[in-house]
């Protein structure tokens, strides 16, 4: 079976986000295509024509699952790394992380490349913007740390009708989920995996573990349905 990917990248990023995962699926028989939407953080937003189409795969990080929330897009595969419906609620001290994103908020209006700065630092990545910063809409940016700290999407998930598999880590500085809140999230479609990496974006940083992740549970839906058949 061949898929149609879709990838998603998080706060901060734009699509290249997702470029080193993406060259190694190229690789692999079960591609069929592959497109990165880019959110419009750093340089133009990027939005493919069509994104509900057979065998589509959905690969999602961090802020990329509000925003596939909100679309309601159909897929068969949605695959979430270090994200849940709610930001806030879903974290081990909800109330802490609050505080710290209302402090990011009030920060970033002064000191937005700093703010930018400090969280590739937080999720693993020795890279900066450098000259890019030119290429940032601080508005977007904004607008979705705003986001992030008020919506609750619970119902939008509960309503979706595909395979599930979400990533989380009990070291993401990010997002530390709770375990006893992620629990809500599981259901018959919902695999969900726990990492001990303190990378939240290890999307780029490793990419063939990534993907090793990604291969995995696409292949344990095909045997699945190959039971179903025999």
């Amino acid at each position: 079976m061949k898929f149609n990917f879709f990838f998603v990248h998080g706060w901060g990023f734009d699509s290249s986000f997702w470029g080193l995962v993406g060259n190694v699926i190229k690789e692999k028989k079960y591609f069929n295509s592959l497109q990165y939407i880019n959110l419009g953080f750093i340089n133009k937003k990027d939005f493919p024509k069509k994104t509900q189409s057979q065998n589509s795969v959905f690969i999602v990080h961090s802020y990329g699952l509000n925003w596939f929330l909100k679309k309601k897009i159909k897929c068969r595969v949605l695959i979430i790394f270090f994200a849940a419906p709610n930001f806030v609620r879903f974290q081990k001290n909800p109330f802490l992380k609050k505080r710290l994103l209302n402090q990011m908020i009030e920060r970033f209006h002064q000191y937005p490349e700093e703010v930018i700065t400090n969280f590739y630092k937080n999720s693993g990545l020795k890279t900066k913007l450098k000259n890019n910063f030119k290429k940032v809409n601080y508005r977007n940016l904004l607008n979705a740390l705003d986001e992030l700290l008020n919506d609750d999407l619970q119902v939008e998930f509960d309503d979706l009708d595909c395979n599930i598999f979400s990533v989380f880590s009990l070291k993401d500085r990010i997002f530390k989920p709770s375990l006893d809140r992620i629990k809500e999230l599981k259901c018959k479609k919902h695999t969900i995996k726990l990492l001990d990496v303190n990378n939240h974006a290890m999307p780029r940083i490793e990419p063939k573990k990534t993907f090793d992740l990604i291969d995995g549970f696409l292949r344990s839906l095909e045997r699945k349905d190959c039971e179903k058949k025999n």
